[in-house]
């Protein structure tokens, strides 16, 4: 009685060839996650610097001190840039703010702007 292989599976030259195909797909389409990488990092640190002053309001309520956000130490992602009136925001312990407004950008020109009302301190984020 005679044996007949079953030869299932791929040779080599299939499998490097699949390989090629995916890595030339990935290279195609890996620009194309680039820019909405940059949006949403954007958009994450404009909503980064909305928690740190809302959380500096909290605190200067609660301590009754006034609390001081100063705009120098920001440790900001690359491509990305802040701009303000003012280098630094204080909060009051009666709830109110430094009336201030910060601009948040990236290096394509969307903008993010945030500001602090005077008597409420309430912080508002814009795109």
């Amino acid at each position: 009685m005679r044996r007949t292989k079953n030869k299932s599976g791929f040779t080599f030259i299939e499998l490097v060839l699949v390989t090629l195909i995916i890595l030339i797909v990935a290279g195609l389409a890996a620009p194309l996650f680039r820019r909405p990488f940059s949006s949403i990092q954007l958009k994450n640190t404009s909503q980064g610097i909305v928690n740190l002053l809302r959380y500096a309001q909290a605190r200067s309520i609660a301590e009754r001190e006034i609390q001081r956000i100063d705009f120098d130490n920001f440790k900001i992602p690359e491509g990305i840039s802040i701009s303000s009136e003012s280098d630094f925001i204080n909060f009051y312990p009666d709830g109110s703010a430094d009336k201030t407004e910060i601009k948040v950008s990236d290096n394509k020109g969307k903008t993010f702007t945030i500001t602090t009302q005077r008597n409420t301190g309430y912080v508002k984020v814009e795109e």
